[in-house]
Protein backbone atom coordinates (compact mmCIF):
# COMPACT_ATOMS: atom_id res chain seq x y z
CA UNK A 1 0.00 0.00 0.00
CA UNK A 2 1.69 3.17 -1.21
CA UNK A 3 1.74 6.15 1.14
CA UNK A 4 -0.48 9.02 -0.05
CA UNK A 5 -1.78 6.89 -2.90
CA UNK A 6 -4.79 9.19 -3.31
CA UNK A 7 -2.63 12.31 -3.47
CA UNK A 8 -2.11 13.97 -6.85
CA UNK A 9 0.99 15.88 -5.71
CA UNK A 10 4.41 15.26 -7.24
CA UNK A 11 7.09 17.22 -5.39
CA UNK A 12 10.15 18.29 -7.41
CA UNK A 13 13.49 18.95 -5.70
CA UNK A 14 16.33 20.32 -7.83
CA UNK A 15 19.10 22.92 -7.98
CA UNK A 16 17.48 26.26 -8.92
CA UNK A 17 19.71 27.22 -11.82
CA UNK A 18 18.00 29.08 -14.67
CA UNK A 19 18.32 26.03 -16.91
CA UNK A 20 16.99 23.45 -14.43
CA UNK A 21 14.23 25.79 -13.29
CA UNK A 22 13.11 26.14 -16.90
CA UNK A 23 13.22 22.37 -17.50
CA UNK A 24 11.32 21.53 -14.31
CA UNK A 25 8.84 24.44 -14.24
CA UNK A 26 7.93 23.93 -17.90
CA UNK A 27 8.78 20.48 -19.28
CA UNK A 28 8.58 18.30 -16.17
CA UNK A 29 5.49 20.18 -14.97
CA UNK A 30 3.86 19.52 -18.36
CA UNK A 31 4.30 15.74 -18.23
CA UNK A 32 3.17 15.59 -14.59
CA UNK A 33 0.00 17.50 -15.48
CA UNK A 34 -0.56 15.32 -18.59
CA UNK A 35 -0.64 12.35 -16.21
CA UNK A 36 -3.38 14.04 -14.17
CA UNK A 37 -1.07 14.93 -11.29
CA UNK A 38 -0.09 18.24 -9.67
CA UNK A 39 3.43 19.68 -9.92
CA UNK A 40 4.70 21.02 -6.59
CA UNK A 41 7.95 22.77 -5.80
CA UNK A 42 9.02 25.15 -3.08
CA UNK A 43 11.24 28.19 -3.23
CA UNK A 44 11.52 31.28 -1.06
CA UNK A 45 9.34 33.13 -3.58
CA UNK A 46 6.48 30.58 -3.28
CA UNK A 47 6.49 30.33 0.51
CA UNK A 48 4.06 32.33 2.66
CA UNK A 49 5.97 34.92 4.68
CA UNK A 50 4.49 33.50 7.93
CA UNK A 51 5.88 30.02 7.16
CA UNK A 52 9.51 29.01 7.19
CA UNK A 53 10.65 27.45 3.93
CA UNK A 54 11.56 24.23 5.77
CA UNK A 55 8.04 23.91 7.20
CA UNK A 56 6.65 24.51 3.72
CA UNK A 57 8.94 21.87 2.19
CA UNK A 58 8.19 19.29 4.89
CA UNK A 59 4.44 19.88 4.64
CA UNK A 60 4.41 19.60 0.86
CA UNK A 61 6.56 16.46 0.83
CA UNK A 62 4.35 14.87 3.51
CA UNK A 63 1.32 15.40 1.26
CA UNK A 64 2.97 14.11 -1.93
CA UNK A 65 2.45 10.86 -3.79
CA UNK A 66 5.93 10.95 -5.36
CA UNK A 67 9.10 13.03 -4.94
CA UNK A 68 11.37 13.68 -7.92
CA UNK A 69 14.89 14.46 -6.72
CA UNK A 70 17.36 15.70 -9.32
CA UNK A 71 20.97 15.59 -8.13
CA UNK A 72 22.48 17.62 -10.98
CA UNK A 73 24.59 20.27 -9.23
CA UNK A 74 24.80 18.34 -5.95
CA UNK A 75 22.56 20.53 -3.78
CA UNK A 76 22.45 19.45 -0.13
CA UNK A 77 18.79 20.42 0.06
CA UNK A 78 17.92 17.83 -2.60
CA UNK A 79 19.60 15.11 -0.53
CA UNK A 80 17.60 16.31 2.50
CA UNK A 81 14.30 16.29 0.61
CA UNK A 82 14.91 12.81 -0.87
CA UNK A 83 15.90 11.48 2.55
CA UNK A 84 12.81 12.96 4.17
CA UNK A 85 10.58 11.35 1.53
CA UNK A 86 12.30 7.98 2.03
CA UNK A 87 11.79 8.24 5.78
CA UNK A 88 8.10 8.89 5.17
CA UNK A 89 7.97 5.92 2.73
CA UNK A 90 7.08 8.19 -0.19
CA UNK A 91 8.55 6.90 -3.47
CA UNK A 92 11.54 8.89 -4.71
CA UNK A 93 12.41 9.14 -8.39
CA UNK A 94 16.18 9.76 -8.47
CA UNK A 95 17.44 11.74 -11.48
CA UNK A 96 20.80 13.19 -12.47
CA UNK A 97 22.41 14.64 -15.55
CA UNK A 98 24.50 11.89 -17.12
CA UNK A 99 27.71 13.94 -17.05
CA UNK A 100 27.40 14.46 -13.27
CA UNK A 101 26.82 10.86 -12.17
CA UNK A 102 30.41 10.54 -10.88
CA UNK A 103 29.63 13.35 -8.40
CA UNK A 104 26.76 11.51 -6.71
CA UNK A 105 27.22 10.85 -3.02
CA UNK A 106 28.36 7.27 -2.36
CA UNK A 107 25.37 6.59 -0.09
CA UNK A 108 22.78 7.47 -2.73
CA UNK A 109 24.60 6.22 -5.83
CA UNK A 110 23.14 2.76 -5.17
CA UNK A 111 19.61 3.94 -5.99
CA UNK A 112 18.46 3.65 -9.60
CA UNK A 113 18.88 7.11 -11.07
CA UNK A 114 17.30 8.25 -14.30
CA UNK A 115 20.33 9.56 -16.14
CA UNK A 116 19.56 12.21 -18.74
CA UNK A 117 21.27 14.47 -21.24
CA UNK A 118 18.37 16.39 -22.81
CA UNK A 119 15.09 17.67 -21.41
CA UNK A 120 13.26 15.45 -23.92
CA UNK A 121 15.05 12.38 -22.56
CA UNK A 122 14.28 13.43 -18.96
CA UNK A 123 10.60 13.97 -19.81
CA UNK A 124 10.21 10.59 -21.49
CA UNK A 125 11.99 8.64 -18.76
CA UNK A 126 10.13 10.48 -15.99
CA UNK A 127 6.79 9.89 -17.67
CA UNK A 128 7.47 6.15 -17.84
CA UNK A 129 8.68 5.95 -14.22
CA UNK A 130 5.74 7.99 -12.87
CA UNK A 131 3.29 5.78 -14.77
CA UNK A 132 4.99 2.68 -13.37
CA UNK A 133 4.69 3.76 -9.73
CA UNK A 134 1.49 5.83 -9.64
Amino acid sequence: NQKNENSKNVFAAFYFTKELQSIFDNDVKQIIEELGLTYIRVSSSTTDTNTTINDDIIGKIKSSKIVIADFSGQRNSVYFEAGLAMGLTIPVIWTCRKDEVANLSFDTRQYPHILWETKEELKEKLKNRIKAIS
